[in-house]
């Protein structure tokens, strides 16, 4: 069981790289076409992997994943 001081340090990180993430797919989405029109395509793959992974049963389940409401997945 790590210390508070450590999970908070843990759980910085995470919040820092997620946040990285969703802007870096906001500019690839906003400023490449080819983003854009393919974000959709990874997006549907994505879903169908984590389906067959089973963390979740239905393409609709993913939303309840995201926790940051301010960018959908």
């Amino acid at each position: 069981m790590p210390t508070e001081d450590k999970l908070l340090a843990l759980m910085t990180e995470i919040i820092d790289v997620k946040a990285c993430c969703n802007t870096f797919v906001y500019q690839l989405r906003k400023n490449h076409a080819l983003a854009f029109l393919a974000y959709a395509k990874a997006k549907r793959e994505v879903i169908n992997k984590n389906l067959a992974r089973g963390y979740y049963f239905t393409p609709e389940d993913i939303d309840k994943l995201n926790t940051n409401k301010s960018e959908p997945f």
